[in-house]
């Protein structure tokens, strides 16, 4: 559940033409709305689960298109059987991360805390605002009132004053 208490469901419609990974991968783009490069897979040798695991790739503002083309080719190529490359690298994760990211400069995490948190901000909000119709946002100045707005994820609330909606009129 969300932090307002109410359950949050994502639904998207997946094939399995592409697996396991192909379904997370349409599932993050979809319902999240971000790119991802996902692989998931096991090693099964003479009946007994040898290795599970995968990756998953999201990149960060700071790439720059020439890395970010060879990873890319590369996981979709040398990557595209997940069960291979866990047998490959004896499911080490740090030679996995050393794979995925060769040739590019990158820092481990494995010393820091990883979490997932909510990335809404004023910046968003506004930004969220500026997509309403101009005649609609020109009837919330009109009133003059403050809209308060709750992020649906961390329940943080920002106000948004009649002058900034104002800005947002003029803009529009």
């Amino acid at each position: 559940t969300m932090p307002s208490g109410h359950v949050h469901q994502g639904v998207v419609s997946l094939t399995t033409e592409h697996g396991m990974s192909g379904a997370l991968m349409s599932y993050l783009l979809e319902s999240e709305q971000v790119t991802s490069a996902a692989g998931v897979g096991t090693v099964v040798e003479e009946g007994e689960l040898r290795a599970a695991g995968g990756w998953l790739v999201q990149v960060l503002p700071e790439c720059t298109e020439a890395p970010l083309a060879v990873m890319y080719e590369r996981l979709r190529s040398d990557f595209a059987d997940a069960a291979a490359v866990l047998g490959k690298l004896g499911s080490d994760p740090m030679r996995l991360v050393e794979e995925i990211c060769w040739g590019m400069e990158f820092t481990q995490t494995q010393d820091h805390a990883l979490e997932y948190r909510c990335t809404c901000s004023p910046e968003r909000v506004l930004a969220s605002l500026a997509t309403v119709g101009h005649d609609e946002l020109a009837d919330m100045v009109e009133k003059g009132e403050p809209l308060f707005i709750t992020c649906d994820y961390c329940n943080t609330s920002d106000e948004v004053s009649p002058e900034a909606l104002r800005g947002l009129v003029t803009a529009s």
